[in-house]
């Protein structure tokens, strides 16, 4: 059943913000794909400049040793690793090239992949507390439409009545005498049921295993941040507008660089 099959079932509410939602996490799934691709050549470049630095020096090291002990004679041997070092030096400075001609642009994927991932987050989290208590007031009402539910329901009402009997009866919060007073005990006798319930609601969790996520509820699962997002204060607004300045003012000048 596809999510726009279940959401005509559900309140207009709650329906507009699972809409709203999808749309949210199919912008930022989107965005966040051309981060990792970016983000996966930047590493690759980067991975391979590194290791033909390092077949460099490793050429240069050897082309020197063997000029030594020839004497100073250029032997095949020695101009051939001189070579190699020459090689594999250039081939370096190109892989470092792409990497920094890259950056910029990962650099702004970053930024939008950031901004979209904001959106994203509020999204969700209207959504799933919208579904959620949408979810919450349907359970409720087929759980007291049994006899057990029903049952459960009588006897929460007489642990209120318990409660504030309790509260009045140790005559410590409020004066009886005035609405206030009342009020306030009614309130100290609303936190002791709380607290109470949520024993209850404890031990039942850790006795009955859960029911599973509905397909609903599992969509609106926060996805994990990947390796290549920004996290911190760098996703702060100030800090990805001057990141997004700096991007593009590389890639402009990039542009112009190519046009020269």
């Amino acid at each position: 059943m596809s999510t726009e099959t279940q959401t005509n079932t559900l309140p207009e509410d709650v329906a507009a913000a699972l809409v709203i939602h999808d749309e949210a996490k199919a912008s930022y799934l989107a965005q966040r794909e051309t981060l990792i691709t970016l983000g996966k050549r930047l590493e690759k470049h980067r991975a391979t400049a590194r290791a033909a630095r390092h077949e460099s020096e490793t050429a240069g090291n050897e082309w020197r040793a063997a000029f030594r002990d020839a004497d100073g004679e250029l032997t095949p041997e020695v101009l051939k690793a001189k070579r190699d070092e020459l090689d594999k030096r250039e081939l370096a400075e190109s892989y470092e090239q792409l990497a920094d001609e890259l950056e910029p642009s990962y650099q702004l994927a970053q930024v939008e992949t950031a901004y979209a991932r904001r959106t994203y987050d509020i999204t969700q989290e209207k959504a799933t507390a919208a579904y959620g208590d949408h979810r919450l007031a349907i359970a409720s009402a087929e759980l007291f439409a049994t006899a057990e539910g029903r049952t459960w329901l009588r006897l929460m009402q007489r642990h209120e009545a318990k409660h504030l009997h309790a509260v009045i009866r140790e005559d410590i919060i409020g004066n009886g005498a005035t609405a206030q007073g009342q009020a306030e005990r009614q309130q100290a006798a609303q936190g002791r049921v709380e607290r109470a319930l949520a024993k209850l609601l404890d031990e039942a969790a850790a006795a009955v295993e859960p029911a599973e996520a509905d397909p609903l509820e599992q969509t609106l699962q926060a996805l994990d941040l990947t390796a290549y997002e920004l996290t911190g204060r760098a996703t702060n607004v100030l800090a990805l507008n001057r990141q997004r300045a700096e991007a593009q003012a590389l890639l402009e000048q990039q542009g112009q660089q190519h046009s020269a």
